[in-house]
């Protein structure tokens, strides 16, 4: 099915053409036309060149892939995503609408990035199981899960899991989301271990060093450690413990050995054992520390010295009288005039380094506004403050306005349904489309404009504002 995107004065429309050329007189058709369904898109038809358009008003709503990708998500931002899917299914059920006719991919799912409120497209020639929607949907947010975060993996499974059931009614669905106990109660391993191993989990290296579940300090596989690990020690030191003592009260070793030499050979024993293990348990403890700190411990400095040497040392070579290492021959060094003298001396200040083609900027056209500096991400560009990287305040610019993103040596630039639009060089830019930017475009985001330079920005703060 193909979707297309219209600017209409100050709205931005999603466009599904339907079927055929009959005007659709259905009960569904009438009822999310004539109706403002709590969590449906306003949808309006219109028949153009013999089709029959359903247009849905997107203007100031994004789309779900916007918000996945500009951040990690964690449980609490599944189970709202989720939650409000469900929500809107149970609507559903007061107006006898089916299901499989929500279009449920992410690219689709338009939501407020204020207040969490989805909204979705309703289209009634479209259809597919709501299972399979509901199952792809919490795939993809779990592949824009934080990975550190258990809870939100394990919740993705769980509910993946609970949609697969052939009697999952749409409590039950709800219970998961937020069924808290269950979450407490149940090991996390068993239920990572128990899904599909559709999506790999990844944690940092940071809980990998702290917690010695499944990854080495050096990175490599090892085998859990069993909990009960003191508690066997303990009883196998008891165990020996006890067969001395039988040893020496029902032989006639006493006879030839004095029970102090005995005691004293023990506690020497006892002793060797407890040095052996804070020596090794010292530097364990080192070995986690930064690199820093590593080096006030003398035994784990020695061994660092040790693995740095290298046979073949790299260090400057020193001439005969010389105090310290020569300085290599560089092109860049004017060399000396022949009355042996310094060269002038060069400011800092004039040397400029070769840029990359992600080193940007965006500078101001008018005073009060800030100019952005470019460096290969992508950002979000709009006025809430809790979102956007580049925030421009103007009461024409929309929270969510714009995306810059850089990819291939090149940026593109694209508006996220915006109430009044954003254009390059005085062409609207609508929809899906991106516009490839170049230098001294012109860009304009409602009212405020732009100028895409490789300049390095000197300019912005005689513009108004600084960088």
């Amino acid at each position: 099915m193909d979707i297309e995107y219209r600017r209409d004065m100050n709205h931005n429309y999603m466009i599904v053409k339907g079927a055929g050329p009959d005007v659709p007189d259905d009960y569904e058709t009438r009822v999310i036309s004539a109706n403002r369904i709590p969590g449906l898109l306003n949808c309006r038809m219109q028949y153009i060149d013999a089709e029959i358009w359903y247009s849905y008003d997107v203007t100031s709503l994004q789309k779900l892939t916007v918000f996945c990708e500009s951040r990690k998500i964690g449980k609490s931002e599944i189970t709202k995503i989720l939650s409000e899917i469900l929500r809107i299914l149970e609507g559903l059920e007061d107006y006898l609408l089916d299901f499989r006719h929500l279009i449920l991919s992410p690219s689709c799912v338009c939501m407020d990035f204020d207040t969490m409120e989805i909204r979705l497209m309703y289209v009634p020639f479209y259809c597919k199981d709501i299972r399979k929607s509901l199952r792809e949907l919490t795939e993809y947010l779990l592949g824009c899960a934080d990975h550190s975060d258990q809870r939100a993996i394990v919740l993705g499974y769980r509910f993946c899991h609970e949609v697969q059931e052939n009697n999952t009614q749409l409590g039950d669905l709800m219970g998961v989301l937020y069924e808290k106990d269950r979450t407490e109660r149940e090991p996390l391993t068993d239920e990572i271990s128990a899904a599909e191993p559709e999506i790999s989990i990844q944690y940092p290296k940071e809980e990998q060093a702290d917690s010695r579940q499944n990854v080495g300090l050096s990175g490599k596989a090892e085998k859990p450690r069993l909990p009960g690990r003191p508690a066997v020690i303990a009883v196998f030191a008891g165990l020996l413990i006890l067969a001395a003592v039988f040893a020496v009260l029902h032989t006639d070793l006493l006879r030839y050995i004095s029970i102090y030499t005995i005691c004293g050979i023990a506690a020497g024993i006892c002793a060797a054992v407890l040095l052996v293990y804070l020596v090794r348990e010292r530097r364990g403890n080192a070995k986690d520390m930064p690199v820093g700190r590593q080096e006030e411990i003398p035994e784990v400095r020695q061994e660092m010295k040790a693995e740095t040497a290298q046979p073949n040392d790299m260090s400057l070579p020193v001439e005969k009288g010389d105090s310290g290492p020569a300085l290599m021959e560089r092109e860049d060094i004017p060399e000396r005039d022949s009355r042996d003298e310094l060269p002038v001396t060069m400011l800092l200040s004039s040397y400029r380094p070769a840029r990359g083609p992600e080193d940007r900027w965006l500078l101001p056209t008018s005073e009060g506004q800030t100019g952005k500096h470019l460096t290969g991400d992508d950002i979000l560009i709009g006025k809430n403050q809790q979102y956007v990287d580049m925030i421009i305040d103007s009461p024409a610019v929309s929270r969510i306005h714009a995306r810059l993103r850089f990819r291939a040596g090149r940026y593109f630039i694209g508006d996220l349904s915006s109430r009044n639009g954003t254009t390059v060089n005085g062409e609207a830019v609508c929809g899906e489309e991106e516009r490839v930017l170049s230098e001294g475009d012109v860009i304009t985001f409602a009212d405020v404009s732009y100028i895409f330079s490789a300049d390095d920005g000197a300019d912005c703060e005689s513009r108004g504002g600084g960088v």
